[in-house]
């Protein structure tokens, strides 16, 4: 009783990874790559559309269906993101935060940084050394879901499922 309510709570699990399509899997494949290159400042997402062969811009509208934003603007998310991190550590001043998150000019960072935030990341540099800004909460769940989301990915499902209905019917 104890394995079956294990196994089905394991195939529940998985249940939604298994019916992803193959263009879930290319926007998966696109975000990934976002991520892995978004420090490069030489990194484009239009090098990142060179690795999936799919249109383009089925892609690009696929993208931000599935995570509310175009693969350009996610980018710059994530590099925003990371600086907000960085400025809120010591040591660091905004020209080296800029070229660690992918920016080639400070200057354009700063109007970057400003429009999506608010604020100039002087400003924000010094209310956090204050603590009144910290890393968020939200980017902490959002990486932690997708190393989940890769793990789970990188395990073949079918086989799993196939193992575990194998278990099942050993224990009948």
């Amino acid at each position: 009783a104890v394995c079956d309510s294990l196994l089905e709570s394991l195939i529940g699990v998985l249940q939604p990874y298994m019916q992803q399509t193959q263009e879930d899997w290319n926007v998966r494949m696109l975000q990934n790559k976002i991520i892995q290159e978004f420090s490069d400042p030489f990194f484009s997402v239009k090098q990142a559309f060179c690795d999936i062969p799919v249109n383009k811009d089925h892609l690009r509208r696929k993208f931000k269906a599935v995570l509310g934003m175009p693969p350009v603007e996610y980018l710059t998310s994530l590099r925003i993101q990371q600086a907000k991190h960085l400025l809120s550590q010591e040591g660091m001043d905004i020209s080296e935060v800029a070229y660690q998150c992918g920016f080639c000019d400070p200057l354009y960072f700063s109007r970057v940084f400003r429009k999506k935030t608010g604020v100039a990341p002087s400003a924000w540099k010094k209310q956090s050394n204050r603590g009144i800004h910290t890393l968020h909460w939200n980017y902490l769940c959002f990486i932690s879901s997708l190393s989940v989301r890769i793990f789970i990915r990188l395990l073949n499902v079918q086989s799993l499922l196939h193992l575990t209905e194998l278990a099942r019917l050993s224990l009948s």
